[in-house]
């Protein structure tokens, strides 16, 4: 039976390969580029599970019949891909036995088939071992602002531009704040799918840095490993966007309102959140100001009241570390400040 490493497939990519994980396995997490073809349902595995506790033997046999019932469709699937003469890569949740068993059944059949080594968890130690390494080697250029300067909207504009960017809060599916989900449609990724979305995202790099936005370790529901954090604490090159209270403004209310349906009770419920902070007299003048769905004035009342106070602290920590880059005209000016700009380490 022939087998391979998750160090010698990733790099390449080229091959086909099958995660044989429940269809619950595999959207908490897969292999980049992976397609899911499930030797066991949800619920089977969870029969065969519950018997393997009374009966391991049993459970091995119950897991074989359900496997078997799903070879013929697999053959199939893999059949036309095995004509190109590229060879189908298999893995389950430690390269045991389903994996184990399929690929040498599709072996013995002239097919070109591969069992990947330590499976799954092989490719987490992988990433894992990868996003340490990347905190370290890469030098990230990391942006700071004030709420509503547009540090996403830089990244976009540098991605645009072919520049290399980790978009941190676009991988969360969250901007990391009370309101964090109304710019993002998507389901928010498991932790372990949110590292694997990084590893693609850096692993694409080819240069020595990379623009990245400055955010808290938690993101919503997810965490940025530590070592990869501690990369863009410890850059040599932090950068402070700043411009005008109109144009922050105006960026907040494209991004969070715009064409989003919001939803007054909601916005009325994570405003109440805010009291602890800023008070019960104005979060019932901002629920009375989201009446009149007067927004901008919502923003500004947030951005002057909340927001700034609470930045302002984040940025003692980096006084001094930092140059500015100020604009009015985002598209216009951002490309001339870079230019001439050298992001090598220190």
């Amino acid at each position: 039976m022939k087998t391979v490493t998750i160090e010698k497939v990733l790099p390449e990519k080229r091959e086909l390969m099958i995660d044989l994980r429940t269809p619950k396995e595999f959207e908490e997490d897969h292999i980049p580029g992976a397609q899911n073809f499930p030797i066991l349902t949800n619920e089977e595995r969870h029969v065969v599970g519950t018997l393997y506790k009374k009966d391991p033997d049993r459970a091995k046999n119950l897991a074989l019949v359900y496997g078997q019932e799903k070879l013929e469709a697999l053959q199939q699937k893999i059949r036309v891909f095995s004509n190109s003469g590229r060879e189908v890569i298999f893995y389950c949740y430690r390269g045991g036995m389903r994996s184990g068993l399929l690929v040498k059944h599709l072996d013995s059949l002239g097919y070109p088939a591969v069992k990947l080594e330590g499976g799954y968890k092989s490719y987490r130690n992988f990433v894992r071992r990868e996003l340490s390494a990347f905190g370290k080697r890469l030098n990230f250029v990391v942006l700071h602002g004030y709420t509503g300067v547009g540090k996403t909207r830089i990244l976009n504009l540098l991605q645009e531009k072919n520049l290399p960017v980790l978009d941190l809060e676009g991988l969360a599916q969250n901007s990391g704040s009370v309101f964090g989900e109304i710019m993002y449609s998507g389901k928010t990724p498991s932790q372990k799918y949110f590292e694997s979305r990084i590893y693609s995202e850096l692993s694409s790099i080819t240069e020595s840095h990379c623009f990245v936005e400055m955010e808290s370790r938690r993101i919503g529901k997810v965490t940025v490993p530590e070592e990869l954090y501690h990369g863009l604490v410890t850059s040599s090159h932090h950068v402070l966007v700043n411009t005008s209270l109109k144009n922050r403004i105006d960026t907040i209310y494209q991004d969070y309102v715009g064409d989003h349906e919001l939803s007054r009770e909601d916005l009325a419920g994570k405003f109440q959140r805010l009291k602890r902070i800023l008070g019960k007299e104005k979060v019932e003048i901002l629920i009375r100001t989201l009446e009149n769905r007067d927004y901008k004035q919502i923003i500004e009342t947030l951005i002057l009241d909340y927001y700034d106070p609470l930045y302002r602290k984040s940025l003692k920590n980096y006084r001094g570390k930092m140059s500015e880059f100020t604009y009015e005209d985002l598209s216009k000016d951002l490309f001339a400040w870079l230019d001439g700009k050298n992001f090598t380490k220190d």
